[in-house]
């Protein structure tokens, strides 16, 4: 809804960064809800031990490898004026405004929605059907939904059908991570390595 309310209705820039965070808080704030008041849990961030970190290094070295690796590929296919032009919608085509919002997606985002997207939907739906193959497919493609309709303002449909196909992946891995690991943490690093490698070339593109 926020990425519509961004790009898909003529509002101002103003209003479409308190939609944004105001749905960013709502898909946040539910699950944290539900975890505290209806589960009666604890949030939990806790560091596993060292085999879980070198798995989060790992992965997430080996998964931006693989963004760079398709960036140097399809470069030249990508529609620099568009993007351009969508992002400034957004109020972030200016090198500072843009780098404090990448600090924000790469420390705060990756963090929420991994707890949101591996902590809540990969242990809710293993918990329902207690079978680890529909969690991990499920919540991966939660996640990639949440991604994909944000890159259809951007790039063309076989590049979004290409980098669907990679966050998917992702959303597969990360939430194996956590349920080998049951810890948000691992998963933070890997996915915070991978927005390190996508923001670092949207800055070299945009700026």
């Amino acid at each position: 809804m926020s990425i519509y309310i961004n790009y898909g209705v003529d509002y101002s820039v103003l209003f479409s960064q308190i939609s944004f965070i105001t749905l960013k808080i709502l898909l946040i704030g539910v699950p944290i809800y539900w975890t505290l008041r209806v589960d009666k849990e604890k949030i939990d961030f806790f560091i596993p031990k060292s085999l879980g970190i070198k798995y989060g290094f790992i992965s997430g070295i080996a998964m931006a490898s693989i963004i760079l690796t398709t960036y140097l590929l399809f470069s030249n296919t990508i529609n620099i004026d568009l993007m351009k032009f969508e992002i400034g919608e957004t109020g972030l085509l200016t090198p500072k405004i843009f780098v404090l919002g990448v600090l924000y997606w790469i420390f705060v985002n990756s963090l929420a929605e991994e707890f949101v997207f591996r902590k809540f939907v990969a242990t809710k739906l293993f918990d329902i059907t207690d079978n680890q193959i529909i969690a991990i497919a499920g919540s991966a493609t939660f996640f990639t939904f949440h991604h994909t309709l944000a890159l259809t303002y951007y790039f063309e449909p076989w590049q979004v059908i290409i980098s669907s196909i990679g966050i998917f992946g992702a959303g597969v891995i990360w939430s194996w991570l956590y349920l080998r690991f049951n810890s948000v943490f691992v998963c933070w690093i890997s996915h915070s390595i991978c927005d390190v490698a996508i923001f670092g070339i949207g800055y070299i593109l945009l700026f």
